[in-house]
């Protein structure tokens, strides 16, 4: 059965990283909004304004296909203040747009990180599984509680 192991990997991800909470939430919106998961974009809304972001950043995340590292770029990382932030969420679009991430993405960001590559893996790994998530409410339906 998938769904045990799926369970225990989006708790590892959700709760068990380096990342705040507010930095956490800032990558599974991205990921929503690139995957065009209402549900998920929804249900997160409300976890990130409880992690302290607020809704006019919220509201600056790109969605669907206006989603491009460039909109990210251009209405989200104006109204961040940390550069840890913008380097996670630059790593993010980037990964989520393209992918991958060029040289330069994973030099700065890992910079800003303290030069802890782990927490690379981390974003990562959240990404993935939150991508995952979105597949499963999109095919399914499934609407927000």
């Amino acid at each position: 059965d998938i769904a045990e192991p799926a369970s225990a990997l989006g708790k590892a991800c959700r709760y068990d990283t380096s990342l705040s909470f507010r930095e956490s939430e800032l990558v599974i919106l991205l990921t929503g909004a690139k995957m065009r998961s209402h549900t998920e974009f929804e249900i997160h809304t409300g976890e990130a304004l409880k992690a302290g972001l607020t809704m006019d950043i919220v509201s600056a995340i790109p969605r669907d296909d206006e989603f491009s590292v460039k909109a990210v770029d251009e209405k989200l990382l104006p109204l961040l203040d940390s550069d840890r932030e913008k380097s996670i969420v630059k790593f993010t679009a980037e990964l989520l747009d393209d992918s991958t991430v060029s040289d330069e993405t994973y030099e700065t960001t890992k910079a800003a990180l303290d030069n802890k590559e782990s927490v690379l893996v981390e974003i990562t790994s959240i990404t993935g599984y939150y991508t995952y998530v979105c597949y499963t409410l999109n095919v399914f339906k499934i609407p927000p509680k």
